[in-house]
């Protein structure tokens, strides 16, 4: 990550430029800014996080804001993206009664490095962008703000959910587990 925006109060960098790059050098800031979407990235305050429980701490939002970014794919090879609140867990079935019975498969963890890039614990939503279609649990709009993940598991972006839906226009619907430790 380049730098060259300022710190906010809470240490926080404020984009005005920011290169955030994934692995394949997928410029994020580009979209974002492109796109007229105002957004933070938010350093971890020590240590890598993958977990989304890490990713709270570290970056000091609550739990419910952090997104979890799972990929799945059909026998087709078409490409699912399923977001939901850290706190809550996916129901693939849920994905595939919306799928009209598609059976999917969540993409190995080999393949999101080596095809995409990603890394598991890491990936940002944006990446999928036109590669992808996009489920968005409904309970996550209760959040003004929501942390994605930068590509990199030492910094998050944290933007409004609003500009999120605007830009990955996704179905939203009902996908989280209802079974308790799922």
């Amino acid at each position: 990550m380049e730098e060259y925006g300022s710190f906010d109060l809470y240490g926080c960098l404020i984009i005005n430029a920011v290169m955030v790059t994934g692995m394949l050098g997928y410029d994020i800031n580009h979209i974002l800014d492109n796109s007229g979407i105002d957004y933070v990235v938010r350093k971890n305050q020590c240590n890598v996080a993958f977990s989304c429980e890490d990713v709270a701490r570290e970056r000091g939002v609550a739990l419910s804001q952090v997104l979890k970014c799972m990929v799945g794919k059909d026998s087709e090879g078409n490409v699912y993206v399923m977001l939901v609140s850290g706190n809550k867990n996916i129901d693939l079935k849920k994905v595939e009664r919306l799928l009209e019975g598609k059976k999917i498969n969540f993409v190995p963890r080999e393949e999101l490095s080596t095809k995409y890039g990603l890394i598991v614990g890491a990936i940002n939503p944006i990446h999928f962008i036109g590669k992808a279609t996009f489920f968005l649990d409904q309970t996550v709009e209760r959040e003004e703000y929501v942390d994605i993940s930068s590509g990199s598991p030492n910094a998050g972006i944290e933007l409004k959910v609003g500009d999120l839906i605007k830009l990955i226009k996704p179905m939203i619907c009902d996908i989280i587990s209802e079974k308790r430790g799922a």
